[in-house]
C-alpha cells in the first residue's frame, strides 16, 4: 500500500518522521482490514528485488542535508 501526505513550508525532519508514522499505522490497520475481508491480494503491491525488504535510516550526512533543505525551505517538493 502506498499513500502520500503533503510537505509543507516550515516542517522539520522530525515533523514528517511523525506524519510517516502516523501514516503507517493508519496503512496497517488497513491492511490487516483488508486481509482480514480477503481483498489483501487486490490492493497488495511488489516490494521491490529484495527478498526482505527493510527500512534503514539514511547515513547522518544525508540526515543533514535533508534537515538543511527543510531550514532553508529549499526542499523541492512543497505542497504548498
Amino acid at each position: 500500500m502506498r499513500r502520500e501526505f503533503p510537505v509543507l513550508r516550515g516542517m522539520t525532519y522530525e515533523d514528517l518522521c511523525y506524519h510517516t508514522l502516523v501514516l503507517a499505522g493508519v496503512l496497517m490497520k488497513e491492511a490487516l482490514v483488508a486481509y482480514e475481508q480477503g481483498v489483501w491480494d487486490e490492493i497488495r503491491r511488489p516490494q521491490g528485488e529484495a527478498y526482505h525488504p527493510t527500512f534503514r535510516n539514511a547515513p547522518e550526512e544525508i540526515l543533514e542535508a535533508v534537515r538543511q533543505k527543510l531550514r532553508d525551505q529549499t526542499y523541492a517538493h512543497y505542497s504548498d
